[in-house]
């Protein structure tokens, strides 16, 4: 099963950061998609899917005066962790990895770009 992080997680990231939320609506809708997406029988990849939603979400809807980047990324490593998925230490292949998943979303935005989800 996949644990997906909550509003709070994100809300006390962007904190941390030093952002207070200034829409809390984008959100709440970017959690209950990620939880209303069906699991297919491969996890690994619906576990980067989320993960690339998460993070292009984030950025995306902006839901932070400033930080979101570093929120998206900082919630997509918490999401990833939370499912034990590791982030190899080695910056190079860190950025690879990074970049696999928003090949991925990318990849998916381009089938349908008025919805992302996995397929």
């Amino acid at each position: 099963m996949i644990t997906i992080i909550a509003f709070e997680d994100v809300e006390r990231i962007g904190k941390d950061i030093g952002y207070n939320v200034s829409n809390k609506g984008s959100i709440e809708f970017l959690i209950s998609k990620i939880k209303s997406i069906k699991p297919s029988n491969n996890v690994k990849r619906d576990i980067a899917g989320i993960a690339g939603n998460i993070w292009y979400g984030i950025i995306a809807n902006h839901p932070f005066l400033d930080g979101n980047k570093r929120t998206a990324t900082e919630a997509m490593k918490l999401f990833l962790y939370s499912n034990n998925v590791r982030l190899i230490k080695r910056s190079l292949m860190r950025k690879n990895y990074i970049l696999l998943v928003l090949e991925r979303l990318m990849f998916i935005f381009l089938q349908n770009p008025t919805k992302i989800q996995l397929p």
